[in-house]
């Protein structure tokens, strides 16, 4: 049922970059023109930009078009606490992420850390795959503290709570827009029963 969802919404995604296409070629002369930088698989939009505010009223006259939202820069923020995701209870009750995967949807990932496996090579024991959605690559790995210091934080977390779970890295930051975040869910729905 996925792969049908997925089928239909690229369908509609295609008519509106023919219709983006078209405009492009119409306006040349007048206009920017527009440039798809995203399609999100399940999601019946796609991320365009636009550099003048002609391009932008033209979207907004279109009927196909339902809504233009800004597509905004995340921020990551460090204030939660383990009380606050319940994690002393499951640990309690004996729950250790056995048969679980977990994917951790953040910064890099410092997977020469012991905590995280100590290898880049994946799967390396604790992080079986991962992916870097921010600049679109396999390269999730970082040494750099301002570059990994959250994902491999919460990363880590979640391993000493869940220390028999799979655990999958996939890196948003720095360029974790709405979209970029909405292709690393994408993964966790199509990967949900396992790495497809």
């Amino acid at each position: 049922q996925m792969h049908s969802i997925a089928q239909e919404v690229a369908s509609q995604q295609n008519l509106a970059v023919e219709r983006i296409t078209s405009f492009n070629g119409l306006q040349a002369d007048k206009v920017e023109p527009l440039r798809v930088l995203n399609r999100p698989m399940y999601n019946y939009f796609v991320v365009v930009e636009a550099k003048d505010r002609a391009s932008v009223e033209w979207l907004a006259m279109q009927n196909w078009v339902t809504e233009i939202r800004k597509d905004k820069l995340n921020k990551m923020f460090t204030v939660q606490g383990r009380a606050l995701v319940g994690s002393n209870t499951a640990e309690t009750n004996g729950y250790t992420g056995n048969g679980v995967g977990i994917a951790i949807v953040d910064s890099n990932f410092d997977l020469l850390h012991s905590e995280l496996g100590g290898s880049t090579s994946l799967p390396n024991g604790v992080v079986y795959g991962g992916y870097n959605y921010s600049d679109n690559s396999s390269n999730i790995h970082s040494q750099n503290f301002n570059d990994c210091y959250h994902g491999t934080g919460t990363l880590s977390i979640a391993r000493r709570y869940a220390p028999q779970a799979d655990m999958y890295a996939l890196t948003v930051f720095p360029n974790a827009y709405d979209s970029t975040i909405v292709n690393a869910i994408n993964w966790c729905i199509t990967n949900k029963n396992g790495i497809n």
